[in-house]
């Protein structure tokens, strides 16, 4: 091997062009010019041609857990290779446009396993010293009432992934539904606010307090008390989530759509909170609400085509929900996912 073909982005450019040994049903792979007792260190790419590490680790090799981003996707994988089977740190660069920083980082990596450190050390070390030129840059500063908008999403969300691994499935805002939340005939509205004395919450559309057929909706208002050292931010929120979540690429997937494209940068975690209030309400006939239903005919006025308008919450004592009864609803909406 040249010294050129050692660098990463030639090895990447070499498989792009269809160079590597027969593979047959195998993941085609190129050696790098590393190998250790546990196998040689490999390129690869992905299936949309992303630029891959692949590490070999020991049979009871622990890596521990990496945080998930924008940039990068990092799981242990296990793959027939060239006749022989292996157990493998699987590192993809999810941006074309930070390959060439991919690049760099790759080679550091290998670099240092080659002066002896470790698989996990080295990766966890050369990701910590260039986290910031993996990180795609934000135009702008996020707003904190997206901020906060999202903090109690995401703390709903891991309520609901204490009852199952796959409660990711339910979450629909960032899938365009019409609710939070909904699995089946139950679904939840997520409305949050940084301050105690607010009584009254948003409602952006005619249809968003109207009830699945045949089904119940719920408000969840969530009060955030603004804490420096507070546990709840976008960060801390993501990552329990993503270690109890039995797909956590969804979870990053869902954050893009929401223009979140990075959950650790600092643009959207420069505000934690820690949590003041929590009440479930259940939207029904003595919720004060608005829905198609409330206009004659079933139908708006004639040439109104949106309506917004907000709801006081000081008003709807009497859709409270008892807080021993938030455990029977979120296990009553995620059985619903596996019917």
């Amino acid at each position: 091997m040249s010294d050129a073909e050692k660098f990463a982005s030639n090895q990447w450019s070499l498989l792009r062009l269809g160079e590597y040994g027969p593979s047959g049903g195998e993941l085609p792979t190129r050696k790098s010019h590393v190998e250790l007792t546990t196998g040689p260190i490999r390129f690869a790419l992905g299936h949309g041609g992303e630029a891959r590490l692949l590490l070999p680790l020991g049979a009871s090799e622990k890596t521990g857990r990496f945080s998930i981003t924008a940039a990068l996707q990092i799981k242990e994988i296990t793959a027939d290779i060239e006749g022989g089977r292996f157990r493998l740190l699987d590192i993809t660069c999810r941006a074309g446009e930070l390959e060439s920083v991919f690049a760099e980082v790759v080679d550091e990596i290998i670099l240092r396993i080659e002066e002896g450190a470790s698989v996990p050390v080295s990766v966890r070390s050369t990701l910590q010293d260039f986290r910031s030129l993996l990180t795609q840059p934000k135009s702008k500063d996020v707003a904190a009432e997206k901020v906060v908008g999202l903090v109690g999403e995401l703390f709903v969300l891991n309520e609901l992934l204490d009852h199952s691994a796959s409660a990711w499935k339910a979450w629909m805002g960032p899938q365009g539904g019409r609710h939070d939340f909904r699995a089946g005939g139950v679904a939840l509205e997520v409305k949050s606010t940084r301050s105690p004395t607010n009584d009254f919450v948003s409602i952006q559309s005619i249809e968003q307090l109207r009830e699945p057929a045949g089904g119940s909706l719920y408000l969840v208002r969530l009060t955030l008390e603004t804490a420096p050292s507070g546990a709840l931010n976008v960060s801390s929120l993501f990552n329990r989530a993503v270690q109890r979540c039995d797909r956590p690429e969804k979870l990053l997937e869902f954050l893009k759509k929401l223009e979140c494209y990075d959950p650790e940068s600092a643009e959207w975690n420069y505000l934690s909170f820690s949590l003041e209030n929590e009440v479930l309400f259940r939207v029904d006939e003595a919720f004060p609400r608005l829905t198609l239903a409330s206009f004659e005919g079933g139908q708006l006025p004639l040439g109104v085509h949106g309506v917004k308008y907000d709801v006081d919450l000081s008003l709807a004592s009497r859709s409270i929900v008892p807080h021993s009864d938030k455990a029977m609803i979120q296990k009553g909406l995620i059985k619903c996912l596996t019917q």
